[in-house]
């Protein structure tokens, strides 16, 4: 099983490719550890290209994120799953603005021992506004993929609320 999780930053991308993980053993790739050093640097191009190769020849995985020019068709081109969390703004807003307050207060690293920081939190930087920017345009891209001719060889799924995706990986095989 190669499964691609895409969603709007907040909808827990990440933290469902750990539970299929959990529960499956299929090992989770989060795009965010291949393409953020540390300081919030970005990969070269070059070696993140290398990394995505080489996560994605393997024969399982659950590769969360979107990166749609940097990654977006290798990985579809691999995946036998596509598992969109298209969720609601009001969702994945709460979601961010827990997150991003526990990260911020609690000084919890995300991707490669980055962490998050009140002046970027309010900054136009921020995954706040990242998140509310970008929620129409990935729910259009979810849309778009779904009725994709070119992606039929997935087995698609698209999950508008946390309670169908959790109901999905109760159903999946250890």
């Amino acid at each position: 099983m190669r499964i691609s999780v895409r969603g709007t930053s907040g909808s827990g991308k990440t933290t469902f490719a750990r539970a299929i993980e959990a529960k499956t053993g299929i090992p989770a790739i989060d795009l965010d550890d291949l393409y953020w050093l540390p300081e919030w640097q970005t990969r070269d191009p070059e070696t993140y290209a290398a990394l995505l190769h080489e996560a994605i020849e393997r024969d399982h995985w659950a590769i969360s994120g979107n990166y749609a020019k940097q990654a977006g068709q290798k990985v579809l081109a691999r995946a036998t799953h596509l598992v969109w969390l298209d969720y609601s703004l009001p969702v994945v807003l709460s979601r961010v603005l827990k997150r991003t307050a526990r990260r911020n207060f609690l000084r919890e690293p995300c991707c490669n021992g980055n962490c998050e920081s009140l002046s970027r939190t309010f900054s136009r930087e921020s995954i706040i506004w990242w998140c509310i920017t970008t929620h129409r345009r990935r729910h259009r891209q979810c849309l778009e993929a779904m009725a994709d001719p070119a992606l039929q060889h997935l087995e698609l799924r698209r999950f508008s609320n946390p309670r169908e995706t959790e109901a999905w990986l109760a159903s999946l095989e250890p």
